[in-house]
């Protein structure tokens, strides 16, 4: 922690860096305004950079607003492709300072130049709190818009560094098996593409940090090059030159990974400290490496390995004191787990605990076994067939399996994480001035488990449409988290359910067995502990389930359910969903699955005016196939949820079927609003879109 104290000049450098953080959060967080305050204060009680800080403040501040507010707004583009995803016909296209991504049936190479006009689309916002934002993702790397069926004209080809990335996968994607291509590209050339049970197993053991191309990556390629060079080259001067060419080739070559600009600016900011016998500190070094990756691009301060790579690097940094002497390798391993914990939690709502005594082991193998097998298979292409990544997965695989390790978490909010790292920074204070105050220990400790421990507990029923797409999924929450019931499965609802805290599911009840109703299930029965299974008499799903139709009642912990179809079996399975009616203190919502005018036809001989319903759960996506006008005035709703993709190739929700809904009710789609909440108290009710 002494790392901190002023000793020079250049030891001043660290202090630019806390405004520009505090203004680019309190966008976010306003309580970070408080922090941008205090700073100040204290900048000014003593002194420190005063004029240095608030210029550069001001600077980040324009720039920052200046990428945060503008948008460009063009007919067409023309630009470079610098990325692709040939299996998924997927392009980046850059253009100056913007780029834009596109999809495309045509095969397209990196370094083509291309004109691209059509409609453009605007990415996805989160969903939910917490969840995952494909627009700040996309804008952070310049991406601004999504073309998905363009009309494209090729100009010519350019080599660029990317292209030269691509040339070497090509080559050895024809000499090299699926699986070392896969490592090869990943541990190497900064493109993942590892398979998805692989990432999971690697993610859950906490392991992921050291596939990406990081720190201890370069580190490894540092030494590498100068252990070579020192053998062909006299001069260190002309040594390091080559290095610096070498890692700034690199940059671009890996299309400007923040975990690779971060290490390779601080290896070259290291070359020339010496060089010019500066007393640049790690600390600097690491300040001026972050200040230069945000004038590349601000909104790097939005991306998560942006925050890990930094937060963990200053740590260890500041704790150099603390790590010295015996078991240095699991000191550092611990050190770099609780640093990044609060963001690992809302990144995986799951900890496994393992990973503190896996880590240095797993770095051992991946550093001096996995790496140096991936260098040489691309200039000996033949020696895949060894089987090392095989051997290294079967290893991954057997740590995997034991789950009594895994320490589940809701999600955090800001305020939760302020107090973490400031009783961990406390911790660490103690310790390196040797302070034995197990109270302060025993207390991080227990504020941990607490965060584990901790659930939202509401004192009211709370249903909740999922934004899944084009696609049904809902969760029924009684109050003081008594139950949960779940309505129809789309989707990756894994994330959404675990920030909530929800490792029970009472019930999943599947209104017809149509991919974009089900296609989830899977997934969450092998993530949750799901009691029962519900579904329609009359269809078939792969699990065993509790059958319902028309006159069945079904008792959700004192909740009644009433489910009016289907009455009888039809040829479509739109038709043969289950349709049921909850009544949640004196407030009834009405689900109706993908029912269609046929079955909405029957409900209407046989129940008439019991169909009447505060909120309605519209059929089928809002297609003009369902909600026809005698239907929609028996229900009579005065909400109506529809549950809809963006741009979807259906054009759901009909026009027609809309404006008959906004005669008799409010509407509300997944698409626009994104997570759509009701809650129900005293017989009142509140329905929230998150957008």
């Amino acid at each position: 922690m002494k790392t901190l104290k002023i000793t020079s000049w250049y030891n001043k450098i660290h202090f630019l860096i806390p405004p520009i953080l505090f203004i680019a959060y309190s966008f976010k967080y306003k309580i970070f305004i408080l922090f941008l305050v205090l700073y100040f204060l204290y900048i000014i009680k003593n002194k420190i950079s005063i004029k240095a800080i608030t210029a550069v403040s001001i600077i980040f501040a324009s720039v920052y607003l200046a990428y945060t507010l503008y948008t460009p707004k063009f007919q067409s583009i023309e630009g470079i492709v610098v990325e692709k995803n040939e299996e998924k016909g997927k392009y980046v296209l850059s253009s100056g300072c913007y780029s834009i991504l596109f999809y495309s049936d045509t095969k397209y190479e990196v370094g083509d130049i291309l004109r691209i006009s059509g409609d453009k689309e605007i990415p996805e916002k989160e969903s939910y709190e917490g969840g995952f934002s494909y627009y700040d993702f996309l804008k952070s790397k310049r991406i601004y818009y999504i073309y998905k069926s363009p009309s494209i004209k090729k100009k010519s080809h350019v080599i660029i560094p990317q292209t030269l990335r691509e040339e070497l996968i090509s080559y050895l994607e024809s000499r090299l098996d699926s699986k070392s291509m896969s490592y090869v590209s990943s541990l190497l050339l900064g493109k993942n593409t590892i398979d998805d049970d692989t990432k999971d197993s690697i993610s859950s053991l906490g392991l992921s940090h050291l596939f990406a191309i990081s720190g201890y990556h370069i580190m490894l390629f540092f030494s590498f090059l100068s252990f070579i060079l020192k053998k062909v080259i006299e001069s260190e001067r002309k040594r390091n030159n080559l290095i610096i060419i070498f890692f700034l080739f690199y940059i671009v070559f890996t299309n400007f990974s923040i975990s690779i600009l971060r290490a390779s600016i601080m290896i070259i900011f290291m070359i020339l400290n010496k060089r010019y016998n500066r007393l640049f500190t790690s600390l600097d070094i690491l300040s001026a490496s972050m200040i230069l990756s945000l004038i590349i691009n601000p909104l790097f301060v939005y991306q998560t390995s942006f925050e890990l790579t930094y937060l963990i690097t200053f740590f260890l940094i500041i704790t150099r004191k603390i790590i010295k002497g015996k078991y240095k390798a699991y000191k550092i391993s611990l050190l770099a787990f609780l640093s990044s914990l609060p963001i690992v939690i809302n990144m995986n709502y799951e900890v496994n605990i393992l990973q503190i005594l896996l880590v240095p082991a797993f770095s051992i193998i991946i550093g001096y076994i996995l790496i140096p097998y991936s260098v040489l298979l691309i200039f000996i292409p033949s020696l895949h067939n060894i089987k090392i990544y095989k051997m290294f997965e079967g290893g991954i695989n057997i740590f995997n399996k034991i789950d009594i390790t895994t320490i589940t978490f809701k999600q955090i909010n800001i305020y939760f994480i302020i107090v973490y790292y400031i009783l961990f920074v406390m911790c660490l204070i103690f310790i390196e001035c040797g302070i034995k105050k197990r109270s302060m220990y025993i207390g991080f400790i227990s504020y941990i488990l607490f965060l584990s421990f901790l659930r939202v507990s509401y004192p009211y029923y709370r249903i909740e449409f999922i934004d899944v797409g084009q696609g049904d999924t809902a969760i029924i929450t009684l109050p003081h988290n008594r139950g949960v019931m779940m309505i129809d499965s789309f989707g990756y609802n894994t994330q959404y359910l675990k920030s909530r805290g929800i490792k029970t599911i009472d019930y999943v009840l599947i209104t017809h067995s149509d991919n974009d109703h089900i296609g989830g299930l899977r997934e969450t029965i092998n993530n949750f502990n799901v009691k029962t299974i519900i579904s329609s008499a009359y269809d078939e799903i792969e699990y065993d389930s509790i059958k319902v139709k028309s006159g069945s009642t079904l008792n959700f912990k004192g909740l009644n359910i009433d489910v009016w179809g289907p009455i009888e079996d039809m040829s479509s399975k739109n038709n043969i969903s289950v349709v049921f009616l909850i009544n949640i203190c004196g407030v009834k919502i009405l689900f109706t699955g993908d029912m269609e005018k046929e079955e909405e036809e029957t409900l209407v001989s046989k129940y008439n005016m019991m169909l009447d319903a505060d909120i309605l759960k519209v059929g089928h996506h809002g297609s003009d196939t369902s909600s026809t006008e005698e239907f929609i005035s028996k229900v009579s709703p005065k909400v109506s949820v529809i549950s809809v993709g963006r741009n979807n190739k259906y054009n759901h929700p009909n026009e027609g079927v809309v404006s008959r809904l906004r005669a008799y009710s409010k509407v509300y789609t997944t698409a626009e609003c994104g997570n759509i909440s009701l809650i129900i108290k005293n017989n009142k009710y509140i329905v929230k879109g998150y957008r």
